[in-house]
């Protein structure tokens, strides 16, 4: 009998390893000539059962890996039977990973991915089903963005999905999205927090007044940081905002101030 290397039988799928493993339990079950070679095959076999419990936990050990792996080509190809693949890698990975915030996060936002996704077939197809499953994704994220919070009550990602939840997901409840970001003004520094988020929050419960305020928070924090590109984002925001509101002067000039705000930062980084 002859023992199998380690990297072939990690080339084989689970039920190409139980057929080797049925195949090499019937070959050490019969008669051998000698009590030696019976010794021998029955030694091998056992050898052969250690490589198999070894090789599983370094399978089940690998699961996050692999699913990583498998979600990089189901986005590619656009294939819902590979999402389908990934869940299940995934929700091996959560109870290997149950303590690490950021994995749970993970997979919390492969949910909100699979959601997404689902709903888009359903925009083409028409189907029912798809829009029903959809919904299943959406909320089977949340528990996981729950929980990743539970472990790490500062991480900003963890609100994020669970804010997206509510926002644009099985949730719908800007009014909760509203409450997880005052949740993060309490837990981070202000320039932390994510006003401009918290902005479309408020826009989605038509509280412009609200929106706009976090929007000129989330401006003066931009400044602060000199980010060029990121002011200009806050800054069309800001102005779509005073627009809805009739404030199409205050628009005007909001933009006069970033022009000139653009002119000096020109200024600075050529200097430099």
């Amino acid at each position: 009998m002859v023992l199998p290397t380690l990297e072939f039988l990690y080339s084989l799928d689970m039920e190409s390893l139980k057929e080797l493993m049925v195949s090499t339990a019937i070959q050490v079950k019969a008669p051998e000539k000698t009590a030696s070679k019976a010794l021998g095959s029955r030694c091998v076999f056992f050898l052969f059962v250690a490589m198999m419990l070894f090789l599983v936990f370094c399978r089940s050990a690998d699961h996050l890996t692999e699913a990583r792996k498998v979600l990089d080509r189901a986005r590619r190809a656009n294939d819902l039977r590979g999402f389908a693949k990934v869940e299940q890698l995934y929700l091996l990975a959560a109870k290997e990973h149950k303590d690490n915030a950021m994995v749970l996060i993970e997979i919390g936002n492969f949910y909100a991915d699979y959601s997404r996704l689902l709903t888009n077939r359903t925009m083409y197809t028409g189907s029912g089903e798809p829009a029903r499953l959809a919904k299943e994704k959406s909320l089977a994220s949340k528990p996981f963005f729950d929980n990743a919070i539970l472990l790490d009550p500062r991480n900003l990602q963890g609100y994020m999905g669970l804010a997206n939840f509510y926002l644009y997901g099985a949730g719908e409840s800007p009014t909760e999205a509203v409450k997880i970001f005052q949740k993060l003004e309490e837990v981070l520094p202000p320039q932390e927090v994510p006003w401009q988020d918290m902005s479309m929050a408020y826009m989605a419960m038509k509280d412009r007044e609200n929106a706009i305020k976090c929007l000129e928070t989330a401006l003066k924090y931009a400044r602060e940081s000199k980010d060029e590109l990121f002011i200009r984002k806050v800054q069309e925001w800001l102005g779509r905002a005073y627009a809805l509101q009739g404030e199409i002067k205050k628009a005007e000039d909001d933009e006069k101030t970033y022009q000139k705000l653009k002119k000096e930062f020109e200024k600075n980084i050529s200097k430099n």
